[in-house]
Order: C-alpha cells, then structure tokens, then sequence
C-alpha cells in the first residue's frame, strides 16, 4: 500500500508493484519448499504477452510471477477472500465481476489498457480454479483484449509433479488444490506443512488472433494445447482412466498465427 499512496504514476505504481511480486513470490516459495522448473527452448520476442494458464490454486499465482513479471487478473470474489485478496490488491492484480454479462466490455478494455502500457497480463481462462485432475472449458470473452491491444496470446502450462515426493494424483491433489468450498485458512496450513513441491511451467508456441469470430477458434485451440499437455502427466498413471479432461480436435484459420516456440526471455515491462 505504501508504494500506491507514494507513486502517482499508474503505469510506474504497477510496475512496482509487479516487480515487488515476483520478488515476494521467489522468497515466498523458497519458505514454503517449492521448486519451479521453467521449461521454454529459445527467446520469445522481447515484447509483452496476454498470457493463458490453466488454474488449480492460489499458489498458482505465485509459482507463476516468480517466472513472469505479469498483472493477473482475478475475480471481484477473490479480492473479499481473507488474505489473498488483500494480496492481490498489493500485487496490483486487476478485479473483474464474472458474473455479470454487461461488465465484460468493462473488463475487457481493462486488460486491453494494462496490455498497450507494455505489461503482461496473466489470465486463467477457466474461470475458476480446480481440482488439477482435468482442465475445465475456456471461457472466451477476455481473450479480445489480445486482439484489441494488437498482442500475442502465451499459452502456458502449469504443473505439481510431485507432493511431498510422490506424483501428483488423485491421493494427494488437495494438498495443493483449493478448489469448491475448502477453507482457505485450513487448506492454507496443510500446504505450509508439505515437506516438498515440484513444479513445473512449460512455455508453448505464441498465438494471434484479430476477429470476434476467430475467438471461438482460438478459445478452443488453447485449451486443446493446454489441456493436452496437462493430461500428459497422468498417462502412466492408472492408464490416465482416473484423469478426464476434453480437448476437441485442433482447428485451424489461415488468420491465426502461430509464431516458433522460443526460449523464456521475458521483458520486465514497461
């Protein structure tokens, strides 16, 4: 809070703010006996990103700003959670109401606004966070802001390989997922107490878009890369019978651009 009611600059005070993030969440994770591998081959180009993760946890959001310096966007109801709204507020996160239909063009041009001022902006299009045992469908709407602020979507992938040593699965996913009606403050305390998590954050090739029609394409592209990609995990795991998850078949538009898969470089901002 002291950093907003000395910078007047909204684009500065953002900026600081991210950057104060990623340093809180390195720390943060390394208290909490987290481990962040970061998988990417070569330089992304140096420019921003919309980029699109699957969702299973508040600690989601710090696994992922201590490998990007991005603002996450999160919902009104998050922000009235004890604690982490408190820290998403601090973090400089922008607050949309999913619940309301006519809001959307509001928080579409939010995220636009924050995109053109040179950040990246981290968006979990599942809507919700969830059980990390399949990847719920996207909601599309948001992703215009991609094609209204002329930049690329970054789809990312988020992984817990292993709790406590063992492979993530159907017996210990609820020591890191807060999904439904868990108790922040109990779920809070389990986490705290695991002796040890394996993350693990892969890079995948950039995207862009330009029309309200290819959104529902690229809607259901993402999410069939993503959630492929997540569910590979659970292949040799009880046959991956236990994981479901729905990915489509891959659409194509000659208007999409896929652009190479390049290495984790990514600017600081603005």
């Amino acid at each position: 809070m002291v950093i907003k009611v000395m910078t007047r600059d909204r684009v500065v005070r953002r900026k600081r703010l991210v950057g104060n993030v990623q340093r809180y969440s390195r720390f943060a994770l390394k208290v909490m006996r987290v481990d962040v591998n970061l998988k990417a081959t070569a330089p992304l180009p140096p420019q921003n990103y919309l980029m699109v993760s699957n969702h299973m946890s508040y600690l989601d959001m710090m696994v992922l700003a201590c490998c990007f310096p991005a603002v996450f966007v999160t919902s009104v109801d998050m922000g009235q959670v004890f604690f982490l709204g408190q820290m998403a507020e601090i973090g400089g996160s922008l607050f949309i109401e999913r619940r309301h239909r006519d809001r959307v063009q509001h928080d579409i041009q939010q995220i636009e606004e924050v995109l053109t001022q040179g950040f990246h902006v981290m968006l979990f299009p599942e809507g919700t966070s969830t059980d990390g045992l399949s990847v719920l469908p996207f909601k599309r709407s948001l992703l215009m802001a991609a094609a209204h602020a002329d930049c690329p979507l970054l789809p990312i992938t988020l992984k817990y390989r292993k709790v406590e040593g063992e492979e993530f699965s159907a017996k210990n996913h609820d020591v890191v997922c807060w999904y439904g009606k868990k108790d922040f403050v109990t779920h809070f305390i389990r986490l705290l107490s695991a002796k040890s998590i394996e993350a693990e954050v892969s890079v995948q090739k950039p995207m862009t878009f330009k029309t309200e029609l290819e959104k529902h394409v690229v809607g259901d592209l993402l999410h069939q890369i993503i959630s492929d990609d997540y569910l590979s995990q659970f292949k040799n795991l009880q046959g991956g019978s236990a994981y479901d998850g729905s990915s489509g078949r891959e659409k194509s538009s000659p208007n999409i651009s896929r652009g190479p898969r390049k290495d984790a470089d990514f600017a600081e901002g603005p």
